[in-house]
């Protein structure tokens, strides 16, 4: 990973920092992550169609935090796309629930 250096004048030290600042996943936002795999995975095995879409745009929705590893531009465009997808199988899941 690259490192851009800062220097202090005041200080003789020199301050690194990332070019690209790691994802930030809170412990919620990962026990939850783990609880809709989980969830995914049994509305799997029951052919439970609204849950698998319902925990299947959770997990999509967790994946917009690694988009700020890309480009900006190509980042943006890809958080845009799955926040539409995520949003599709939401809405998919409601109406599938009261069919």
């Amino acid at each position: 990973m690259r490192r851009r250096m800062d220097f202090d004048e005041d200080e003789d030290e020199i301050h690194q920092e990332p070019l690209i600042a790691p994802p930030k996943i809170s412990r919620g936002e990962l026990s939850g992550s783990i609880l809709a795999g989980i969830l995914f995975v049994y509305g799997f095995s029951q052919a439970d169609l609204p849950v698998c879409f319902l925990t299947a745009s959770f997990l999509l929705w967790q994946l917009r935090v690694f988009t700020g590893l890309m480009k900006p531009l190509v980042g943006l465009f890809v958080r845009n796309v799955l926040q539409g997808l995520c949003l599709s199988l939401f809405i998919g899941a409601i109406v599938l629930m009261f069919l």
